[in-house]
């Protein structure tokens, strides 16, 4: 019986000095999840924050075609302005020149 004891104590011992590898193996594996769940969590932030950066990005873009088309209507106005003056121009231009033959006509 005594060998039989020693030789299961045996087998225990080696049991007990084989879990170290196993707890060391699910102490790398439980610190693996953990940094995994932190990757997972940053990733998830940063892709919140890119979508947040994309929508400031679509909004300060709107915004900026919506000043480009101001700007663009405001320089037809100014063009259609200086259209108006041109052609007011071109007419006190005509009359002054009636006016000199009308005057030279008389003298």
């Amino acid at each position: 019986a005594l060998p039989i004891l020693a030789d299961l104590d045996n087998n225990v011992t080696l049991l007990a000095e084989s879990d170290f590898p196993l707890k060391d193996a699910n102490a790398q594996v439980h610190l693996l999840e953990t940094q995994l769940a932190t990757l997972s969590k940053t990733n998830s932030d940063l892709l919140a924050k890119q979508n947040v950066a994309e929508k400031d990005a679509a909004t300060i873009l709107a915004v900026k075609d919506g000043e480009v088309l101001a700007l663009a209507k405001s320089t037809e106005e100014l063009r259609q302005q200086l259209t108006n003056v041109t052609n007011q121009l071109e007419e006190l231009k005509k009359d002054r020149s009636n006016e000199r033959k009308k005057f030279a006509d008389q003298h």
